[in-house]
């Protein structure tokens, strides 16, 4: 979208699984993952950026949905419910004259802890790396150059 204050681009997605089931053996009985812990069923990012000239900016928030514990599928009562999970990138970027950009930015903005798996664990690192970030807030400094 082209303003007299740049150009704005806005963008928006989201995920529902509304089952995920998988058997361990062919006559096993079926398990419905899609809500329980590593498998949520609702996940989603906003984003916005803004370029004017050689200046660019953009804000992007992810979220994943929360999660059961499953505590009553496993038979446990160690598992934690997981809480939905908001984090935000940052980034400002300037192009060059040179054919290249550099861009500084923060990942997960407001450091948001990722959740933990276990019911009364304490500074425990026990989450999928794959869904959540365990890094905490992180500064970068990007540097491209084509030739």
């Amino acid at each position: 979208m082209a303003t007299n204050y740049g150009d704005f681009t806005f963008k928006g997605e989201l995920t529902y699984v509304k089952d995920y089931k998988s058997q361990s053996a062919p006559d096993a009985a079926a398990i419905d993952y899609a809500g329980l812990q590593d498998y949520p069923d609702l996940r989603g990012n906003l984003g916005v950026s803004w370029s004017q000239n050689a200046w660019g900016a953009a804000w992007t928030t992810y979220y994943i949905g929360d999660q059961a514990s499953g505590n009553d599928v496993w038979g446990t009562d160690y598992l934690a419910d997981i809480p939905g999970y908001v984090k935000h990138n940052v980034q400002l970027s300037y192009s060059h004259d040179y054919n290249g950009s550099i861009t500084l930015g923060l990942n997960n903005a407001f450091d948001k802890k990722s959740p933990t798996w276990y019911d009364g664990f304490v500074g425990y690192r026990d989450v999928y790396t794959g869904l959540y970030d365990v890094l905490g807030r992180t500064l970068f400094l990007r540097i491209e150059q084509k030739f």
